[in-house]
């Protein structure tokens, strides 16, 4: 059922050892290519997944943040635009749902694997890539294009 596939997981150690700095070269576009291939899987050969969209995602984490009942304008400001800049629809996708550099294995040549599916879903493929570019996952390397 499982493989090991030998690499490294700790994105403080891909984003500074010299071991994977022939991999950090290629590590942005491999990421799309591997996005782009998980995004072209047939839905219909698919088990049954849960289907999220942008709104969904939206409806949810507002819903939390609000319970905490600590209103941040920042926060606030950033839910009224996102409200009405919904972008267009697409069509379902497969969805990984946390793709980062820390669900990732990279070896001396890049990326090696996805890890950590539970969050999978069918939706928008644009939030696969907002994950990627967010910046709390560079560590400190904010100069790079994705973590």
């Amino acid at each position: 059922l499982m493989n090991r596939i030998p690499g490294q997981t700790i994105a403080r150690k891909i984003l500074r050892d010299d071991d994977y700095r022939i991999a950090r070269e290629k590590l942005t576009h491999q990421c799309g290519a591997a996005l782009a291939a998980i995004h072209a899987i047939p839905t219909a050969e698919l088990p049954d997944l849960p289907t999220s969209g942008g709104l969904d995602q939206l409806e949810k984490y507002e819903t939390i943040y609000r319970a905490f009942n600590l209103p941040r304008p920042v926060f606030e400001l950033a839910i009224a635009w996102l409200k009405s800049n919904v972008p267009s629809a697409v069509p379902p996708v497969l969805v990984h749902g946390d793709f980062r550099l820390g669900n990732l294995i990279v070896d001396s040549d890049g990326l090696a694997a996805v890890l950590d599916w539970e969050l999978a879903h069918l939706g928008d493929p644009r939030e696969d890539i907002a994950w990627l570019c967010v910046n709390s996952w560079r560590f400190g390397h904010s100069q790079n294009r994705v973590g």
